[in-house]
């Protein structure tokens, strides 16, 4: 046992315990002959009886593998050895548990680390949500080096496909909003606090249409009801333009026009589209389509 732990380079009590371990080691289904029998006598002698574990490692699992590369891509994912190492371990894998290693690394989402230099920016927006202290943004809304300022309430710090984000509720327009990080320019206490908003539910962000701006937002004016303004103007504030009739007419920023078709569908009829010409085209396409099932 002494010389083993020299060996090994560990404390006698330490190798015991990997020693005891060792007995619940083997391959399934775990029956007496695919455990390892290991044992250590009275005169300290360890004896290994059944070693055919030794002679072959076990192969990972698919959720193993994914277990160990996830870890590995988070901690270097371009080191040249860790990028060796994954693809050996893909490589190595049977074949079920590499098509199971491949359908879940799919949906794994890591963590990207902030951009270089905004680490400080993030602590002070994250400080600034944890105390609801109100914070005024340099904000560059069209990434284009034309900032202005935007007093926020922040909420969270989120990640999202390679984005950080500043979920906050904007006073100024009664309404929750999403900042891009990289486009945050300076931050700074207004000295005011806000009332706890409640904690933010992590589903908002599964329609990431709705909260990740990728500057490609282009505005589709939707008009709605009278029936279904009070719900217009409680939802957008003061973006919702009053019109003759007791309707209104909104802005909304969004990438494509499905978000806008499916909100005004939505109203079965309560609500339609104004322009842009290719959004209104999209829910008539929409509209005949479902038109066509019935």
């Amino acid at each position: 046992m002494d010389e083993l732990a020299r060996e090994l380079g560990l404390p006698s009590e330490e190798l015991m315990e990997d020693i005891d371990l060792l007995g619940f080691v083997g391959r399934p289904p775990f029956s007496p002959d695919d455990l390892i029998d290991i044992t250590v006598d009275e005169r300290g002698r360890v004896s290994v009886m059944l070693d055919q574990s030794f002679s072959r490692p076990p192969q990972l699992t698919g959720l193993e593998a994914l277990a160990l590369a996830a870890a590995a891509q988070e901690a270097a994912p371009a080191d040249p050895a860790v990028v060796s190492a994954l693809r050996k371990l893909t490589d190595k894998l049977p074949g079920k548990a590499r098509e199971l290693y491949g359908a879940l690394a799919r949906r794994v989402a890591a963590a990207t680390p902030p951009p270089r230099g905004t680490d400080e920016l993030l602590a002070r927006l994250r400080r600034a949500a944890q105390e609801r202290r109100e914070v005024e943004l340099d904000y560059d809304k069209e990434g284009r080096a034309a900032s202005e300022p935007r007093k926020v309430h922040p909420r969270a710090i989120v990640e999202h496909r390679g984005r950080w984000y500043v979920y906050a509720y904007d006073p100024a327009r009664s309404a929750d909003r999403t900042f891009r990080v990289d486009r945050v320019r300076g931050v700074r206490e207004t000295g005011a606090t806000f009332p706890d908003r409640g904690a933010v539910d992590p589903a908002l962000f599964q329609r990431p249409a709705l909260f990740f701006p990728t500057g490609a937002e282009k505005p589709v004016t939707v008009r709605f009801s009278a029936a279904t303004a009070g719900w217009a103007v409680a939802r957008y504030g003061d973006r919702a333009r009053w019109l003759t009739g007791g309707g209104v007419e909104v802005p909304i920023e969004t990438a494509g026009t499905g978000y806008a078709v499916s909100l005004v569908l939505s109203f079965a009829g309560a609500a339609e589209i104004v322009d842009p010409p290719d959004a209104r085209a999209a829910l008539r396409a929409e509209v005949e389509r479902a038109l066509s099932r019935y």
